[in-house]
């Protein structure tokens, strides 16, 4: 939340990255959440795009499908 006040960004403009049930909340409150898929089953349900695992150049191939989506 800091990062976001700092910059200027509201939670509508963010984009969040997450894997565990730790990370659900920010991927709730975000305009965009995203889950890894060998992350927790209870993210992936709330995620807005589930991305391949960190292993399959998950972070990588989220970006990709953002920007053909123009979501970034």
């Amino acid at each position: 939340q800091w990062v976001l006040e700092a910059t200027g960004f509201n939670n509508k403009n963010a984009i969040a990255f997450g894997d565990g049930l730790n990370d659900l909340e920010i991927i709730q409150n975000v305009g965009f959440g995203i889950a890894m898929e060998n992350g927790h089953e209870g993210l992936k349900k709330v995620a807005n795009y589930v991305a391949p695992a960190l292993t399959d150049d998950g972070i990588a191939k989220a970006i990709a499908y953002l920007k053909a989506n123009n979501h970034a």
